[in-house]
């Protein structure tokens, strides 16, 4: 098997060659929108076009559109390093799995502080689950001989 068959998600249609237009008409449809997001997500979507979609997903969950017949999924994201790029990515690949994901991100390097004080954004939130996005250097392991 080779490579290009991953990265380039090769065995799902290519995305429409007006997918742009497609993500923007998302937020005048409300009619089984979250069919036509599950019909958009369903493409090989590169990197670009997933953040396109993922915005146009947070944005009709935050403007309070149904998105049925997804399933509504919060996920806690917490790490030390920059996971805001991650967010509209994580949402439009849910969508491809049939979830209406939400996500819950923690202060940047303050995953300890997140996951432990009960009044925590993380914690106040309720996530279904929790993603642990932590760098080596973020655990403060010392070499030892």
């Amino acid at each position: 098997m080779s490579v290009e068959l991953y990265r380039e998600l090769a065995w799902l249609p290519q995305p429409p060659a007006d997918f742009s237009s497609r993500c923007k008409q998302l937020a005048h449809n409300r009619d089984e929108l979250g069919k036509q997001i599950r019909s958009l997500a369903g493409h090989a979507l590169d990197e670009r076009q997933l953040s396109r979609l993922g915005r146009a997903i947070k944005s009709a969950l935050d403007n309070g559109q149904s998105l049925a017949p997804l399933i509504p999924f919060r996920l806690g994201l917490i790490g030390n390093g920059t996971l805001d790029l991650m967010v509209p990515v994580l949402i439009a690949t849910a969508a491809r799995h049939g979830f209406a994901l939400e996500c819950i991100m923690g202060a940047y390097d303050q995953f300890l502080q997140e996951a432990l004080q009960p009044d925590s954004a993380l914690n106040t939130a309720r996530p279904d689950a929790v993603l642990l996005a932590i760098d080596h250097r973020g655990l403060s392991l010392q070499p030892c001989p």
